[in-house]
């Protein structure tokens, strides 16, 4: 009952109310690099407005007014200097889905004379090692400027205490001890480095942006909307009316649900990947003016010289990764078979390393 009571809150005590059709997201701009860093250098000029601040990050300034002490930006990036944390599979690096959004657009954002900082976090039972030497091969390619190793954990019963707390703030306050350090190390790179506008993609760790929007402008970059997964997932479950472990699945609905409203509301600017995302955002916060549309993409300098195939579709992702492998599944059984009515030809290729039984 009081998680319901608190989705309920955060779902509607918002003041923006405009209407949100899908026609008006669909038009929307997408958000490319350039154009991040577009927005962010305009929320930089528009903190600049405040007096000016010393470089003591954490005391000098008043919450929510300029603290980034730095100059405005130009056109260019030559004096962007960018502090993204980011989530990266060593292993797997610009072929896992994380991997290629974050990479891509660093090097675009380095060629275009930015300075982008890496910042990760490493759990126990990551490979530091392998993380390490992948992320200086990346600095070395000069995809990078430099990184930074989080070190965030908490135990088991900090985990169950902040797990059942369900809202972030209360999360955050459970958890506050665990992440002042981690919050720390993050404002002192940022001053070491001068670092002038920030992203947070790892979703674990959108407190730190929070922290950092005090500071400089931040980016939530919340990339896709977990509520919207578990909402399409929720009708998938009642159509087939196997429900085992519903109680589970609402739980983390609600938890994805509670979380979105939380920082899509705090965030002066949010991003995800694709309008539908950032209509269902939009949705949720009543704040569709903080949010973005930034789709992930790479840059093809050349044509493929491999000859293509009339009639074959060709669906690429891990497929140990749920959203994944229910999202092609759920193609196959519903749309597939309206494409083969039309084109008995037709065939669809299935790409991804680790496939499920499924």
């Amino acid at each position: 009952v009081l998680t319901s009571l608190l989705g309920f809150f955060e779902l509607n005590s918002g003041t923006e109310r405009e209407g949100h059709g899908l026609r008006e997201h669909i038009v929307y701009v997408t958000v490319t690099f350039d154009r991040v860093t577009s927005y962010l250098t305009a929320m930089s000029k528009e903190m600049t407005k405040s007096p000016p601040c010393t470089n003591d990050y954490r005391n000098s300034c008043p919450l929510r007014k300029i603290t980034a002490c730095a100059s405005d930006m130009e056109a260019e990036c030559h004096d962007l200097r960018l502090l993204w944390v980011v989530t990266l599979h060593p292993t797997l690096g610009e072929c896992h889905g994380a991997g290629m959004r974050f990479i891509n657009f660093a090097k675009q954002l380095s060629k275009a004379g930015a300075s982008v900082y890496f910042a990760v976090n490493v759990c126990p039972g990551d490979d530091q090692l392998a993380l390490e030497q992948f992320l200086g091969k990346l600095q070395s390619e000069g995809i990078i400027a430099g990184s930074l190793i989080i070190y965030y954990h908490y135990s088991a019963r900090q985990g169950r205490m902040g797990a059942l707390a369900f809202h972030p703030g209360l999360t955050n306050w459970i958890l506050k001890d665990v992440r002042k350090k981690p919050v720390d190390e993050l404002l002192g790179f940022a001053k070491d480095h001068r670092i002038t506008h920030a992203i947070v993609s790892d979703r674990f760790l959108l407190f730190l942006a929070d922290e950092l929007q005090q500071v400089m402008p931040t980016l939530f970059d919340l990339t896709d909307s977990m509520a919207l997964y578990y909402w399409r997932r929720l009708g998938m479950i009642f159509r087939s009316r196997h429900f085992s472990g519903l109680f589970g699945f609402l739980r983390d609905y609600q938890t994805n649900l509670i979380a979105e409203a939380y920082y899509g509301r705090r965030a002066r600017l949010s991003s995800v990947v694709s309008p539908v995302d950032k209509l269902w955002l939009d949705r949720i916060t009543r704040r569709k003016s903080r949010s973005r549309v930034w789709m992930n993409g790479a840059t093809i300098h050349t044509l493929s010289p491999v000859k293509k195939i009339a009639k074959r579709l060709i669906f690429s992702g891990s497929m140990n990764y749920r959203r994944n492998y229910e999202g092609i599944l759920w193609f196959i059984d519903n749309v597939f078979p309206q494409v083969l009515a039309k084109h008995p030809d037709a065939q669809i290729l299935v790409a991804g390393i680790d496939p499920v039984p499924e």
